[in-house]
C-alpha cells in the first residue's frame, strides 16, 4: 500500500540553487524519507484523518483505525458501526465525512482512475465537490497519492509557519506573498514542503535563524 517517494539528487540540487537559505535548510536536514499511498481511495480517508491534526495525534488514529478495518474499503467502512470508528479516535464529522467519500465511491461518481491523466488544478476542483473535502484534503491528496512534484498548500499551517522562520518574516506570509515563493520553487514545491515541514518537526524555531542551526551542524 505504501511506497517510498523517489526524490532524485537532480531534484535536490535544482531545489538549492533556487535559494541560499533553502539551500542551508537541505543541508542541515539531509535526506528526506516519505511515502505515498499507492490507493486513491485509502490516500483520501487518510487525508481525511489527517486533517487538523499534529501528526502524532494524527498517526495513533490511523494506526487504530488500519487494525480495525484491515482492509480497508468503501463496503468495509460503511459496515463498521459508529462506535467502533469513534473507538478508533475518530471524530464524529470525520467519521461522516469518511462514510460520505465510501458512498460516492462506491456509485463511482468520483471517476478515480481518471486522476493520473488530469492537471492539479482539474483534481482538486473535482474533489472539492465532495463534502469533507476541502483544498488542503485535495492538496495532500496530490502529494501522498498521487506523487505529485510541485505542490505547496497555502492552507498549511505548518508550511506558513516554516516560511515564515526560514525567511525571517514578522508575520507569516500572504496570499501574495506565498505565490512569490512557489513560483521561486516551481516545479520542486512539493521537495520545498518536505523540507519545510521538517522544520516544525524538527523544532528549529528554537534556533534564531537557520544560519544558527547551519552554523551548529558545521562546528
Amino acid at each position: 500500500m505504501y511506497k517510498k517517494i523517489i526524490i532524485t539528487k537532480s531534484e535536490i540540487e535544482g531545489l538549492k540553487n533556487k535559494d541560499d537559505k533553502m539551500r542551508m535548510l537541505i543541508d542541515s536536514i539531509g535526506e528526506i524519507n516519505r511515502e505515498y499511498i499507492q490507493d486513491s481511495f485509502i490516500a483520501l480517508v487518510n487525508s481525511i484523518v489527517f486533517q487538523q491534526l499534529a501528526y502524532k495525534a494524527a498517526i495513533s488514529i490511523w494506526n487504530r483505525f488500519e487494525e480495525f478495518i484491515i482492509d480497508i474499503n468503501p463496503d468495509n467502512i460503511l459496515k463498521a458501526s459508529f462506535e467502533a470508528l469513534r473507538n478508533c479516535g475518530l471524530s464524529k464529522t470525520k467519521i461522516s465525512y469518511i462514510r460520505n467519500i465510501a458512498k460516492v465511491v462506491k456509485k463511482n461518481e468520483l471517476g478515480l482512475e481518471n486522476f493520473p491523466m488530469m492537471s492539479d488544478e482539474e483534481i482538486i476542483e473535482q474533489l472539492v465537490k465532495i463534502k469533507g473535502i476541502g483544498v488542503w484534503t485535495a492538496e495532500m491528496f496530490l502529494i501522498f497519492c498521487l506523487n505529485r512534484k510541485n505542490v505547496m498548500s497555502y492552507n498549511d499551517l505548518g508550511i506558513r509557519k516554516g516560511l515564515k522562520w526560514l525567511y525571517n518574516m514578522k508575520e507569516e506570509p500572504s496570499i501574495k506573498e506565498f505565490e512569490k515563493f512557489k513560483n521561486r520553487f516551481a516545479p520542486y514545491n512539493t521537495i520545498a514542503s518536505f523540507y519545510l515541514w521538517e522544520i516544525t518537526v524538527r523544532n528549529y524555531f528554537k534556533y534564531e535563524n537557520i544560519e544558527k542551526v547551519h552554523l551548529k551542524n558545521n562546528i
